[in-house]
């Protein structure tokens, strides 16, 4: 079965900038795995996939990839690496620590200011970021967030579907306290904070499993809708190793 390749360009909030993003020069027609594939005896490639997050569900296409065989039947020895947390998925690739990683809408932006970074294929169809609260705090809007503590990234770029909704609804920097994001949902309930920046995939669950009942605030609620666990590479890989690039790419998806 061919596997359809994502192009983002043709999403009107992306089109101006994406399309210097995305890889057309190297991924000209759809692929698929068995396209690529290794003979039996090829010794197998190492490459490293930094994921924006630890071990979750969200990543499970790749984890079966590995698993399954997708990546050994055309030649690749697949690295699967937890977030670090202290650098980003992106400057991991661009350090050459990683060949490949999973990041957000955060590329459009360091592409815009020169990082050679390479959008393949979006998995999401939108962004799981969101802004959690409990329903007994009483805030169901953003514009609530007036003079509140709103743990949203800083300026992290990693962010930047918060940190446009937050300029939606019309705030600005001194309108609420900005912490760091703290990675633990639990800060919602200890009172560390009173706006949770959230995966809608995970953290509301969590919180409700220890009986919690929660409320997201979506971006798209405020017309901001981008697309979510982008996997990328960069200039020097797609040009060095543009048949690896294609075989991952297609094994991933």
């Amino acid at each position: 079965m061919k596997a359809n390749i994502v192009r983002l360009e043709s999403v009107p909030h992306f089109s101006l900038i994406l399309k210097f993003a995305l890889l057309s020069c190297c991924i000209a027609h759809p692929v698929s795995a068995g396209d690529a594939l290794a003979p039996p005896d090829q010794e197998l490639e190492t490459v490293v996939l930094q994921l924006k997050w630890r071990h979750a569900f969200q990543f499970a296409g790749y984890y079966a990839a590995k698993e399954k065989g997708s990546y050994s039947n055309v030649g690749l020895d697949v690295t699967i690496v937890e977030h670090p947390g202290a650098i980003s998925p992106l400057d991991l690739l661009l350090n050459g620590t990683a060949q490949y990683a999973v990041t957000s809408s955060e590329i459009v932006l360091r592409r815009a200011m020169g990082a050679p970074v390479i959008a393949l294929a979006a998995i999401f169809q939108h962004s799981p970021y969101a802004f959690l609260v409990t329903s007994e705090s009483g805030i169901e809007r953003v514009e609530d967030f007036k003079g509140l503590r709103v743990m949203q990234g800083g300026s992290s770029p990693e962010h930047a579907e918060l940190q446009a909704t937050l300029r939606r609804a019309g705030l600005d920097d001194g309108d609420y306290i900005n912490l760091q994001a703290s990675f633990d949902p639990f800060s919602l309930i200890r009172g560390e904070t009173d706006v949770y920046n959230a995966y809608v995939t995970d953290q509301g669950f969590t919180l409700q499993k220890a009986g919690i009942e929660t409320r997201y605030i979506l971006p798209k609620q405020y017309g901001v809708d981008f697309y979510g666990d982008i996997l990328a590479t960069t200039e020097k890989e797609a040009s060095e190793h543009p048949q690896r690039l294609q075989a991952f790419l297609a094994a991933s998806l």
